[in-house]
């Protein structure tokens, strides 16, 4: 139960990081 209730934080961070490498390439 502890990795799966962990699991959504890793994957929202990890996507926060690729969107926001994604905006500085873009800007």
């Amino acid at each position: 139960t502890y990795l799966t209730a962990s699991m959504p934080t890793w994957a929202e961070s990890q996507i926060i990081e690729w969107l926001e490498l994604k905006e500085l390439k873009a800007a």
